[in-house]
């Protein structure tokens, strides 16, 4: 059916009353909803049986294709129809799977099962009495999920039950984590419960969810409703989710501890990158390293952009970031506190810092004596991120000299000066 991107031969068995066909792809086909992976030319292969009732059975071999990366992901299985309903069984390089549906009088989902080839199950939904939907998938199968989609490795354990309702027209699901401890990565927070009321409109694209909630061992995120629209290719056209941050506990590598409160939007319209602005407070915090290191600018950026990484492709940003209390600092060689004042900006992949961060007392360790901090200041201008200006003094007695240092200029060139009295 050269219409539809699909040729092959077609033979009809008058005696035995079945008809063969052998069928490819002529051009190549996208996978919904996803930009890079499609079959390309040639790439799908199916034999089909029919016979007089229209009862078909067959087999089929498919390469998908990633036109960036050169990834292939092999599929093959075989698919039936009989007494209105489909059947396909088949495996990937690494997974089996089932999906089955009937068609009368309209197409409704009846099951769709998912496991690796060691028996570990990934995806098990079914339907009950028509429309009634029921399904878990399982720690591995978010693990995998998270991995494949979303580059991103997770640890724990916990799994998704799913309940609803499904027709022709409307998804409706409740969906609950279960016996949930899942540890995520570089940040050493554990999500603990995840609830939220899923309605997808299949008819008109459009996806809503309300009540969202991820609870943390320590502060959740909420989203009262998330809304998103597909084109008819399935492809993510336009997305709103409006997150509520409440006292979330974050660990950076073991070098930034803070509990944050804020809010966050998250907006993409049609045709363009996303947005994603708002505001955050760091309730309370304590930094292991140089505040004047590069490691602290990239630690604060992550705050606000490290959870969304790898879930985009980028995003214009527009971030203020302030602390309630002051930040405790503390390394080897100093000890202070520190008010952030800041604003991240630009893309989540060139983002910036715009603003200032103060010291408010402490020392720095020094032959002898610890020299006191009496003002520093750090200046984050525009296109400056990477080097901002310092201004730092710090003094105190040592024996019978008043000792200062002074630090003016930038973080890369900076102008260190000391000074005692009498010389």
């Amino acid at each position: 059916v050269p219409a539809v991107g699909f040729s092959g031969d077609w033979t009809w068995d008058t005696k035995r009353e079945r008809g063969d066909a052998v069928i490819t792809n002529v051009i190549p086909i996208s996978i919904m909803s996803n930009r890079y992976w499609k079959t390309l030319s040639g790439d799908i292969k199916a034999k089909v049986s029919v016979d007089k009732d229209f009862n078909v059975a067959g087999t089929y071999d498919c390469i998908a294709t990633h036109t960036k990366l050169g990834a292939k992901i092999k599929t093959s299985g075989t698919v039936s129809y009989d007494k209105k309903m489909v059947k396909t069984v088949g495996q990937t390089n690494r997974y089996l799977y089932e999906l089955d549906f009937c068609t009368d009088p309209k197409i409704l989902l009846k099951k769709i099962f998912f496991s690796d080839k060691n028996g570990n199950i990934f995806i098990n939904i079914f339907t009950k009495k028509g429309k009634n939907l029921n399904g878990t998938v399982t720690f591995e199968g978010l693990k995998e999920f998270l991995s494949i989609y979303f580059d991103t490795e997770i640890s724990g354990e916990g799994a998704l039950d799913l309940s609803g309702c499904v027709s022709s027209k409307k998804i409706d699901l409740r969906i609950d984590l279960k016996d949930g401890n899942i540890r995520l990565p570089k940040t050493y927070s554990f999500v603990k419960d995840f609830g939220c009321l899923a309605v997808l409109d299949l008819e008109k694209r459009e996806l809503e969810i309300e009540g969202a909630r991820v609870g943390f061992h320590d502060g959740e995120i909420t989203c009262k409703r998330i809304c998103a629209e597909f084109s008819d290719a399935w492809e993510l056209d336009t997305l709103c989710i409006p997150m509520c941050i409440n006292d979330l506990f974050v660990n950076l590598e073991q070098e930034l501890f803070v509990s944050i409160s804020g809010n966050l939007l998250l907006n993409k319209k049609k045709n363009n990158i996303s947005d994603l602005g708002g505001f955050l407070i760091l309730n309370s915090s304590q930094f292991n390293q140089n505040i004047f290191s590069s490691a602290f600018k990239r630690k604060i950026v992550g705050i606000a952009t490290s959870p969304f990484e790898k879930q985009l492709y980028d995003a214009v940003i527009d971030i203020d970031l302030v602390t309630y209390k002051p930040m405790r600092v503390k390394t080897s060689f100093l000890e202070t506190k520190a008010h952030c004042d800041l604003k991240i900006n630009k893309t989540l992949l060139n983002p910036e810092i715009v603003g200032t961060i103060q010291l408010e007392g402490g020392f720095l360790s020094f032959p002898y004596k610890n020299l006191n901090i009496t003002n520093g200041t750090i200046f984050f201008f525009p296109g400056q991120t990477k080097d901002p200006t310092i201004e730092l003094e710090a003094k105190n007695k040592v024996k019978r000299y008043n000792v200062g240092l002074n630090v003016e200029g930038s973080l890369l060139n900076p102008h260190i000066m000391f000074e005692s009295n009498p010389s």
